[in-house]
């Protein structure tokens, strides 16, 4: 019984790996002109199917780069919010004690 599954699935996703190959391959015959690309003082010709598979790799790097940024800033706030409430009210104080002396100081 688990051969059977295990046949499917992977029939299941052999195919739809042929399936998008088949549309890659498709879209890629449909766009083979030439295309110009200006940005600032840069000029380049390429082929239009070319700049959209570039264009397709530089989105999904800018995604896993945000992606990352945001786990780090996550990570740093969970980091700081796991601190015992004990502890910062316990620093708030003291450092609440601190300015009162330095101004009776003063």
């Amino acid at each position: 019984m688990k051969e059977a599954t295990t046949k499917n699935r992977f029939r299941r996703k052999y195919l739809s790996l042929l399936f998008i190959a088949g549309i890659l391959i498709f879209i890629s015959s449909q766009n083979t002109q030439t295309v110009t690309v200006n940005f600032l003082f840069w000029s380049a010709s390429l082929s239009l199917i070319l700049l959209i598979y570039i264009t397709f790799i530089f989105g999904i790097l800018a995604g896993l780069i945000f992606k990352s940024l945001n786990n780090t800033w996550s990570r740093r706030i969970e980091k700081k919010q796991s601190v015992s409430p004990e502890i910062t009210e316990d620093t708030e104080k003291k450092s609440l004690f601190k300015k009162i002396k330095n101004r009776k100081i003063e």
